[in-house]
């Protein structure tokens, strides 16, 4: 859920419905009044820009990180646009109850601000930030134009002429929609794709379509009325318009499927995976995990011949042969397969083999072995969730927290990725640091992997209240205040849940799964997901926007 779109939305929602009513006549109100939404939406931007701004003043610390400074600086350009805008609203309302001076003028903050959302932009793409606004501002720059020289009547085209840049941008938007109708056809058509997928993209695609087309029928309306080509009333033109603002607003409630900050994540920590495949897969492992392989491997062998599985030797081959995959290959179908595991785990539901070889491609379903062992293994690192076999006949199996753990500090039933992966590390942290280990010791491990307090991750929420809260809540950590300590610092010890749901031992054995080579790098794929998301996202966020 994105509460700040969700405000956006609904003011505009409100603000369009009072325009409306204002122009028909039916309702009296200045025009100041009929903007209220519009001041309630700047009034709540700098309300929160000025909170972070003395968040910033009195936490020192937080000019030290660079992330942090980014951030900062992104608000403070965000603010300066909003206040642009707010500008351009106060004067669009004098304007209009007083008629006393060109809409040029009126449009002047609109005609700075395009300039400054370039520049912003710019900064944006260096650092890695979210854009829409921004882009939004500076891609409009002429029709801002257009239509403030049609109003002061210095040209007299037909409104259909001046909205030709809003035309060009529709057409886009309706490219995009055709884009999502096709792909959905084509994920209905194929055998090869989950129904969890096909429901994805045809969810995607109606949502365009609700969005797309509506507006764009409000806005031939309006151009035909301003040109006196009907006699509606304002309220009927509104209408599709209202109907597409109500749309974005369902859309940021969010919607079910892959995370795409959890697919960067997967996309980086696979070939670290892939380079340590022969320590991961030699038979050398638990004989639980060898036993489920075993079946694995039987199955696919449809009855072969006992010599061609002789003592094993097909398990390694079938493992590390991996010749005719590229390293291309092997991430995507290793991280589709995962993100269709961390699906069904969420759902809290088990899998079969059959319902797994349906996600990886055709071609490579004879490497299914070795993708499985993939992205069992990426699920163990990323969330702390094992991938266990609990009917070998049919070949089902159930996801769990790794280590005889039972809790997966989810933020809800419905909510957020599971985080055990965490509890695991910072229940090593303090056996290494002698039974205690000082808050500072864990944060900077956490900090490693680009998990900051009060700061949200895109996978693993707020790790701060996770640590001192929640871990802390359900009997998994003690927190102890160190005496003597001014201002006061706190100690974390094993709590009783710990010790009576797994032990020292098997977190020891899980560290030593990760050397140091791949705890440095897997800490910086934690680091970088968060900003690789934004850059993901960024296209399709400006054209929801939009």
């Amino acid at each position: 859920f994105s509460p700040s779109k969700f405000l956006i939305y609904a003011c505009l929602l409100l603000f369009s419905v009072l325009l409306a009513l204002r122009l028909d006549g039916i309702i009296q109100w200045s025009y100041w009044a009929v903007f209220a939404p519009i001041w309630l939406w700047k009034l709540m931007v700098i309300v929160g820009a000025s909170v972070g701004t003395g968040v910033w003043a009195r936490n020192p610390q937080y000019r030290a990180e660079g992330e942090t400074c980014v951030e900062f600086k992104a608000m403070l350009i965000a603010v300066g646009i909003h206040l642009l805008l707010l500008m351009f609203e106060v004067l669009v309302c004098d304007r209009i109850e007083r008629g006393s001076h060109f809409w040029l003028l009126v449009f002047m903050p609109l005609f700075f601000v395009s300039p400054v959302s370039v520049a912003a932009c710019v900064w944006g793409f260096r650092h890695d930030r979210s854009l829409e606004l921004e882009i939004l501002c500076s891609v409009n720059i002429l029709q801002f134009i257009f239509i403030a020289l049609r109003l002061d009547k210095i040209i007299h085209w037909p409104w259909l002429v001046v909205c030709v840049p809003l035309w060009i941008l529709m057409s886009f938007l309706c490219l995009v929609v055709l884009y999502y109708i096709v792909w959905s056809v084509l994920f209905l058509r194929s055998m090869d794709v989950i129904a969890e997928q096909r429901r994805t993209h045809i969810t995607m695609a109606l949502s365009w379509m609700t969005i797309v087309v509506p507006l764009l029928t409000f806005e031939i309306l309006l151009v035909h009325k301003l040109d006196g080509h009907n006699a509606f009333s304002c309220i009927p033109i509104f209408v599709p318009l209202w109907l597409s603002l109500i749309t974005l607003m369902a859309t940021t409630f969010g919607q079910k499927g892959g995370n795409h900050c959890l697919s960067v994540l997967i996309i980086k920590l696979l070939p670290i995976i892939v380079s340590e495949s022969p320590k991961h897969y030699q038979l050398e492992q638990d004989p639980q995990n060898q036993s489920e392989t075993q079946g694995l491997v039987d199955s696919q062998s449809h009855g072969g011949s006992s010599s061609e599985q002789g003592e094993g030797s097909s398990l390694s081959c079938d493992l590390l042969n991996t010749e005719s995959l590229t390293s291309d290959v092997i991430q995507t179908e290793v991280a589709e397969l995962m993100e269709f595991l961390t699906l069904k785990y969420l759902m809290n539901k088990t899998t079969t083999k059959a319902e797994m070889m349906k996600v990886v491609t055709k071609d490579y379903q004879e490497h299914f072995l070795m993708l499985f062992k993939e992205a069992s293994h990426c699920m163990l690192l990323v969330f702390g969730i094992d991938v266990k076999e609990v009917d070998p006949h049919n070949h089902s199996y159930v996801l769990v927290p790794a280590l005889g753990l039972t809790y997966d500090g989810k933020e809800s039933n419905d909510k957020g990725y599971p985080r055990t992966i965490l509890l695991i590390i910072v229940l090593g942290i303090i056996h290494i640091e002698e039974n205690s280990a000082s808050e500072e010791a864990i944060w900077e491990m956490l900090n490693g992997m680009g998990l900051y307090p009060g700061r949200e991750h895109c996978i693993y929420g707020e790790p701060r209240k996770f640590l001192t809260k929640d871990l802390v809540q359900e009997q998994y950590l003690e927190c102890l205040e160190v005496p003597s300590s001014d201002p006061p610092r706190y100690k974390f010890l094993w709590g009783p849940r710990a010790y009576s749901e797994t032990s020292e031992k098997k977190v020891l054995e899980f560290w030593g799964m990760l050397k140091d080579t791949t705890l440095k790098s897997l800490s910086v794929c934690f680091e970088k997901s968060s900003e690789d998301e934004e850059r993901e996202l960024r296209l399709g966020s400006v054209e929801s926007d939009n």
